[in-house]
């Protein structure tokens, strides 16, 4: 399995955890993260370098948006 489908299947996961607080989220093709509506509300992440991976997975969840 190649980087993106890793990518893809931590997206998933993240889809399936909404999914069970019934919220309906998607991905978008060529976009990585997850979206509810047109916003985005998961994102997702893998870099591998120097034969460690770094992966993430960011939900947002009443983000406070004061500076």
């Amino acid at each position: 399995m190649g980087v993106k489908g890793l990518v893809r299947r931590l997206g998933q996961a993240a889809i399936d955890v909404l999914a069970e607080y019934g919220i309906a989220a998607q991905r978008r093709a060529g976009m990585p993260g997850v979206y509810v509506g047109g916003a985005k509300i998961a994102a997702v992440g893998l870099r591998i370098a120097r034969g460690c991976s770094y992966h993430g997975l960011a939900l947002n969840v009443a983000p406070d948006l004061e500076p």
